[in-house]
């Protein structure tokens, strides 16, 4: 076997960046810990790479053909009526098998590629979202499907065959460009997915399938947990992209209270609903994004909102809390420290 990272960090070490002492992969970053383990203490300051990790996370090495077998159908089964769909399959079986640290390397590295070639989060620590729009192919695909339906369901035209062709022949001329959006929601649902709130709800359901029969009982737990993380964040990227309509507000901190952040640092706001959800990502003390996500009506533009009211700042810090499995990191000990004289 080759050489194996024990520590496997489910948080992005750049991310955490914005809360050291430094602002460098170097400093240090205050963290609460809910479940302290052995000497741990409940709040202290620590080095990036001694937070945000677990021995061989990412760990789906010992599988069987029998789990390769069923994991496949349950991906048939989930895509089973749908038109476009995902070929999921390892490059390399056999040594995924025998390598720990093969999924971080080979699949959760190229994820992070995404923000170091692009540079999402320094583009919205800047506030800039103008990378969030529609690619080219997407107006033209979203165009067509609009006049198909109501030709088909309404029996009217709303664009002339003409007029029709001219839009096709408009927006094949144009340069492809790389689709911008699929491209930060990729890494967007990947840092959603495979936080620990998710990773430990489906540790949970795969036990639970496990459960069902003795046919199941000897699949290999992590081999699925960390297949359906990729395959979801995939899933859920395309789907966003493709089929539903969604718009990033970026928020500025003007408190003197810091946002916080978290080993599960994309937490649902509540009372979003099955029309709208909204995801919710801190990306520094003083910069936060919305991600507004509809199956049903057209979303305001991508905006800027200048955050003044500590109270709010407040309300989205006490969610992002609340749904931390351990730790919750910041640069501010006081703020830290407000949650363990709360709890």
């Amino acid at each position: 076997m080759g050489t194996t990272i024990k520590k496997q960090h489910y948080i992005w070490r750049k991310y955490l960046i914005p809360w050291t002492n430094n602002n460098l992969e170097t400093g240090t970053i205050f963290v609460y810990r809910k479940n302290p383990r052995g000497t741990q203490q409940v709040i202290e300051q620590r080095e990036l790479m001694k937070i945000g990790f677990e021995n061989y996370y990412y760990d789906i090495s010992g599988f069987t053909d029998k789990d390769i077998s069923i994991f496949k159908q349950f991906i048939e089964y989930l895509q089973e009526n749908q038109i476009i769909k995902l070929d999921f399959s390892l490059c390399n079986w056999n040594f995924a098998k025998i390598q720990k640290d093969f999924i971080e390397k080979e699949i959760i590295s190229e994820i992070e590629h995404i923000d170091n070639f692009h540079g999402f989060l320094e583009q919205l620590k800047s506030k800039n979202h103008s990378f969030y729009k529609d690619s080219i192919g997407q107006i033209l695909f979203d165009i067509l499907r609009y006049e198909e339906q109501h030709r088909i369901l309404f029996h009217e035209q709303v664009i002339s065959d003409d007029d029709l062709y001219e839009c096709i022949m408009k927006y094949k001329n144009l340069p492809d460009m790389p689709d911008m959006k699929y491209e930060f929601n990729l890494f967007f649902w990947m840092q959603y997915c495979r936080s620990p709130r998710i990773h430990d709800n489906l540790v949970n359901a795969v036990n639970e399938v496990k459960n069902l029969s003795n046919d199941f009982s000897d699949l290999n737990t992590n081999f699925f947990i960390n297949l359906l993380t990729i395959f979801y964040a995939q899933k859920v990227a395309l789907n966003v992209t493709q089929n539903l309509k969604s718009a990033l507000i970026i928020y500025e901190n003007k408190t003197v209270i810091p946002f916080i952040t978290g080993d599960t640092p994309i937490v649902i706001i509540p009372n979003s609903n099955d029309h709208l959800t909204i995801y919710y990502y801190p990306i520094s003390p003083k910069i936060a994004v919305c991600l507004g996500v509809s199956n049903v009506r057209q979303l305001e533009e991508n905006r800027n909102i200048i955050m003044e009211e500590s109270c709010r700042v407040i309300e989205l810090n006490n969610i992002l809390y609340k749904n931390c499995v351990n730790e919750v990191y910041s640069n501010s000990k006081e703020v830290l420290e407000s949650y363990f004289k709360f709890n």
